[in-house]
């Protein structure tokens, strides 16, 4: 099954779908909503071609055809450990553990790949509870 979001080419209002040949932070509210997961999980804002960006720079912020905000590519979404040239694109994959800049209490005893898989599923919620209120 395939999920069909009411998103199209003109939906996209923060991030890039271009590998950042074009960064966008055109909505307000969803910079604001963005803003608020970052300070729960730690993530400090970037400047990408002169845009002020509260996570990954392919994290794709819609504001869909319903008037409802939609995320997208939460691949890059944790910060990469520093890069290791015996491993090919290391960068990309061998992402920090999130208790490495959260709040240590949170995160204790987590294996490495549950930790990822937990945290991403936690940021997700943290994002979609934020956009979904008010």
């Amino acid at each position: 099954a395939m999920t069909v979001l009411p998103i199209n080419e003109h939906s996209l209002k923060v991030g890039s779908k271009d590998a950042s040949k074009t960064v966008l932070s055109d909505s307000d509210d969803l910079m604001r909503k963005l803003k608020k997961a970052g300070e729960i999980i730690n993530i400090k804002p970037h400047l990408c071609k002169s845009k002020l960006l509260y996570g990954p720079v392919d994290l794709e912020g819609h504001i869909g055809t319903d008037g409802r905000c939609y995320l997208l590519d939460f691949s890059r979404t944790l910060p990469p450990e520093a890069k290791n040239e015996k491993a090919f694109n290391s960068i990309y994959y061998r992402l920090l553990r999130r208790f490495f800049y959260a709040d240590q209490n949170l995160f204790r005893n987590t294996p490495n790949l549950y930790a990822v898989m937990d945290f991403l599923l936690s940021f997700q919620k943290i994002l979609l509870m934020n956009i979904t209120k008010n």
